[in-house]
């Protein structure tokens, strides 16, 4: 949604070509602009607001409750249901500017699959999941 309104373009416009944005400032950069609005507004318009507005045009719930996003949760499942050992590890935690990258790998009885990183761990946590979850199906065929 923050990609929608615009807010990456302002986030990106103060950094140089070496920085990244962090993927947590699109929320953050939103959820700002929800609190500005009720700060204006007070809560009930901003309810109103964000129903009519955002929410309407803007999220699809019956795509929202058909798609479990949790990659972490369905291969801890897949793991156990095959009796299969899985480990998250942080390969790397580096210092880029006022952030930190995180590099996590996952492992399934001690053989290395997918590595990821991103400025939030639970995130790489998840991408490394979900890429993993996606070598898994390719393996099975």
């Amino acid at each position: 949604l923050s990609i929608k309104f615009g807010f990456n373009v302002q986030l990106k416009a103060n950094l140089t070509k070496e920085e990244k944005v962090k993927s947590s400032a699109y929320g953050d950069a939103f959820e700002a602009f929800i609190g500005a609005v009720y700060l204006d507004l007070g809560y009930e318009k901003t309810k109103k607001f964000i129903t009519s507005k955002i929410i309407k045009f803007h999220v699809d719930i019956s795509e929202l409750v058909n798609t479990d996003s949790d990659f972490k949760s369905q291969l801890q499942i897949y793991c156990q249901k095959n009796k299969l050992n899985l480990e998250y590890k942080l390969l790397n935690e580096e210092k880029q500017g006022a952030n930190k990258i995180y590099t996590i790998q996952v492992f399934i009885n001690e053989k290395p699959y997918i590595t990821f990183e991103n400025f939030s761990k639970r995130v790489a946590e998840q991408k490394a999941a979900q890429l993993t979850l996606e070598e898994l199906q390719k393996e099975i065929g």
